[in-house]
């Protein structure tokens, strides 16, 4: 099974001052409710995803966590694009690896960034 969670980096972003715990991980300090076509809604519910913008040492960066019951193989397009997913070929083996890979990947909560020291 394949979990998915997009990042974003978006610098400058100002949210809740907020400082790294112990362990180098930094919580989650603000949360936009986002529907399939990616528009702002005021709160979660069914297949509403989210973005989450963490805090210290990683302000400015941010994940889009797509709804729990999120099947990226039978989405639109649109929904693929807001909730942080590739685009799916239309045709050949490239559609093929696309469905086997997405088709496997399910939720994920974050809920925290942690530094793991390493750097790739």
């Amino acid at each position: 099974m394949l979990a998915f969670v997009a990042f974003l980096y978006s610098g400058g972003l100002s949210g809740a001052p907020s400082s790294p715990d112990a362990n180098g991980c930094a919580s989650v300090v603000t949360v936009k409710y986002i529907d399939g076509t990616g528009k702002s809604v005021p709160g979660p519910g069914p297949a509403i995803g989210q973005i989450r913008y963490y805090g210290a040492p990683y302000e400015g960066t941010s994940s889009i966590v797509a709804p729990v019951d999120f099947v990226p193989t039978l989405a639109t397009d649109g929904e693929l694009a807001s909730f942080g997913y590739p685009p799916r070929p239309r045709s050949g083996d490239g559609k093929a690896v696309w469905e086997k890979t997405w088709g496997r990947s399910r939720y994920i909560d974050p809920g925290e960034m942690c530094s793991t020291g390493r750097h790739n």
